[in-house]
């Protein structure tokens, strides 16, 4: 939608709106969901408040609202294209309620959000690309839905979005590369979709990520080495893709991890001795190494020894399932792990 039809939009919200007073007299209060609001208010928190019933068209008079929150509750039908008109809007939440449709476009009218949480509904179509102007976004929460088609490039531009969990839908296609420049990211999460492309390198720019997940999805092609610069992760899932090629020594340098999920895939190859080399260095100052755990399940290993310069070694025996307990490697100086017969 460019700029011209975006104003068009915007006008004729506003005068369908506007033709619901029956005078020149302002409506003083809206009925919105069996309750009373004055127009003038700038705040509705009704979480959790046994609310039955739609979203009115007329919640688009409330333009004086700030935050608006009716999350767990038993809302149904649409999300009406008229709350574009909320332009004052920086908190919209209704997270766990029934709502189903389509996300309307109109929600790029409130370039004022930081916080947009539709999270756990029954949302369908696609995500629209023009959420890319709502640049004030710090969160986005859109998990659990039936949301299909591509994740558009156009999420790249929310800059400030710290988090980012579109799981648990079904999206499909490519994890577009722009993410890569949302360099504020401490969250990144798909996993639980269609996704069917390579990893990109690009998401090796994101050094503030502590979390990255995208497991359960379609993704093929190899590990991207740039993972190796991000430093601050503590959690890297991979698992039930078809990614293929090498385990990347490059993962070596990710001293935070303390969950590394690459199983059910077709790597090849050995354990890096660099990965392995995390089992003894790896510590963290809310755990101690001997909880840490790294998963390597099925990955059809084709080796003979993996050496850990001198702190541990693993013989693989064509080796399809690998769960080790750092605690386990670092208490033994050579540690043989077999195919698991509780693999699939």
């Amino acid at each position: 939608m460019g700029p011209f039809l975006f104003s068009i939009a915007l006008l004729c919200l506003a005068s369908i709106v506007q033709s619901q007073s029956t005078n020149d007299t302002t409506t003083t209060t809206v009925t919105l969901l069996n309750r009373s609001v004055a127009v003038t208010a700038t705040r509705i928190d009704w979480s959790d408040d046994g609310l039955i019933g739609t979203i009115p068209s007329e919640i688009g008079l409330l333009t004086d609202l700030t935050h608006l929150s009716l999350s767990f509750n038993d809302i149904s039908g649409t999300l009406p294209s008229e709350i574009g008109l909320l332009t004052e809007l920086s908190y919209f939440s209704a997270n766990v309620t029934r709502l189903e449709g389509t996300i309307p476009n109109s929600l790029s009218m409130l370039t004022k959000l930081s916080v947009l949480d539709l999270a756990m509904n029954f949302l369908t179509g696609t995500v629209p690309s023009e959420l890319g102007r709502l640049s004030l976004l710090s969160s986005l929460q859109l998990f659990a839905q039936d949301l299909t088609g591509y994740v558009p490039s156009e999420i790249g531009l929310l800059q400030n979005l710290t988090s980012l969990p579109f799981v648990g839908n079904l999206f499909s296609g490519e994890i577009p590369e722009e993410i890569g420049t949302m360099t504020q990211l401490t969250i990144l999460s798909f996993w639980g979709n269609n996704l069917n492309s390579t990893i990109p390198s690009e998401l090796g720019q994101l050094t503030q990520l502590q979390r990255m997940s995208f497991s359960l999805n379609s993704l093929s092609g190899t590990v991207p080495t740039t993972l190796g610069r991000l430093t601050n992760l503590v959690s890297l899932s991979l698992n039930y893709n078809d990614l293929s090629g090498p385990i990347p020594s490059e993962l070596g340098l990710l001293t935070n991890l303390e969950s590394l999920r690459l199983f059910a895939n077709d790597l090849t190859g050995t354990v890096p001795e660099e990965v392995c080399l995390l089992t003894t260095t790896t510590t963290t100052t809310h755990q101690s190494a001997n909880d840490t755990v790294v998963f390597l399940h099925r990955i059809g290993l084709d080796c003979l020894e993996v050496s850990c310069g001198g702190n541990c070694a693993c013989t693989c025996y064509d080796v399809w399932s690998l769960e080790a307990n750092i605690g386990l490697f670092s208490a033994s100086s050579s540690t043989s792990i077999s195919r698991s017969s509780s693999v699939p």
